[in-house]
């Protein structure tokens, strides 16, 4: 196994590929059904994973494709003018730089945000959590403050619900809290924060923010379905009419760090509709999740594998041969790596010869296997 440009190429096209097929099969409401709301899941966490491990296995097939790779593998290779680095060094480096930068805002904003939160919970009051049927086992404590206008939950290991102080019914107020609980029981905020590690490692690339939207109003319509699961149309009923009150109450100013039963319409009213025609079509549907999952799980298995059994890459035209010279590929010459770092290169044509750790280093990016001595 091992990670070349053309495997990191490959891991973003495919996982973009991935992203978009499922962000179809979301927006599709018969597919969705076929999938269910778990195998939705299933299918994005394989996005995520073909995203995050860009490996190239021993079995993997190269298939030439030189009209693409051949001039950008030619471009990255290129030496930069007065600097020791290559153009694809150069290209590694920043995108290490920036993924750093963002990684490191991501921790800073979370202190930030469990900070701010503290203060947030002292200036309300402590809800008892028993009277909305969470066990004290369970470790979830229930805030009411002034100083939040729409409700949040957050937390990993110190799970938080937070909910507005005043404007809501005692009934909308268990809907509410029913709802943030299902987050924590899901773990959201804990995936969430995946999520944003995965948008700043691949911050260049457009389909992770795609990939982490689509993740978030899965969760919502997750959390939808867990509250309305046991309900008649009735209660389902007002339990939109709570989704459509908190909409109503958000001005878009709200905390954003934590999840929450409005989180995604704080952007626009598309993805709560979303949720509103789900919930009025599943009402009560609960057999197909199962099937749906294994379904979901099964196609998501064979297009990893899929993925994984072929790579393109550049391709080149064999050199004319000489009197006296000959061919050398993987499959007759390997590298053998001294303890010192020098590398030698082992042929069946010729005897052992040390060769530099440049054309070490183009040989293993090639194809050339290396034995360590």
């Amino acid at each position: 196994m091992r990670v070349t440009f053309f495997s990191i190429v490959m891991s973003v096209v495919w996982s973009s590929c991935l992203l978009v097929l499922f962000t179809l099969l979301r927006k599709n409401s018969r597919l969705l059904d076929l999938c269910s709301i778990p195998g939705m899941i299933v299918l994005y966490a394989f996005g995520a994973v073909r995203m995050l491990i860009p490996i190239e296995f021993p079995w993997t097939k190269a298939v030439s494709a030189a009209v693409v790779f051949n001039p950008a593998y030619t471009f990255i290779r290129r030496q930069i003018p007065g600097v020791p680095l290559t153009v694809g060094r150069l290209l590694l480096i920043i995108w290490a730089l920036i993924a750093l930068i963002l990684l490191i805002r991501i921790i800073v904003n979370y202190k930030s945000f469990y900070t701010r939160m503290k203060g947030v919970c002292g200036l309300g009051r402590e809800l008892e959590a028993s009277g909305y049927g969470i066990e004290k086992n369970v470790g979830i404590r229930i805030y009411q403050s002034p100083a939040v206008e729409v409700p949040l939950s957050y937390g990993i290991k110190e799970k938080r619900i937070v909910i507005p102080d005043g404007g809501y019914s005692e009934k909308e107020t268990e809907l509410i809290v029913r709802h943030e609980k299902a987050h924590l029981e899901n773990s959201d905020p804990a995936v969430q924060l995946l999520a944003n590690i995965l948008c700043a490692i691949y911050w260049w690339n457009p389909f992770v923010y795609v990939f982490r939207s689509n993740l978030e109003q899965i969760f919502e319509i997750r959390c939808d379905k867990m509250v309305t699961a046991d309900m008649t149309p009735a209660e389902a009923a007002d339990y939109l009419e709570t989704l459509l009150k908190i909409y109503r109450n958000t001005t878009g100013e709200h905390i954003r760090t934590g999840v929450g039963v409005i989180e995604n319409a704080k952007a626009g009213g598309d993805e709560l509709k979303e949720r509103f025609e789900y919930l009025s079509k599943h009402i009560g549907r609960n057999k197909r999740d199962h099937t749906g999952a294994a379904a979901a799980l099964t196609i998501a298995c064979l297009l990893l594998v899929i993925s994984y059994s072929f790579i393109f890459q550049s391709a080149y035209d064999a050199p004319q041969l000489e009197d006296g010279a000959y061919y050398i590929d993987p499959g007759n010459t390997y590298l053998l790596r001294r303890a010192d770092g020098t590398y030698v290169i082992i042929s069946e044509k010729e005897a052992p010869k040390e060769i530099s750790l440049k054309t070490a280093e183009m040989m293993i990016n090639d194809g050339f296997h290396v034995q360590v001595e």
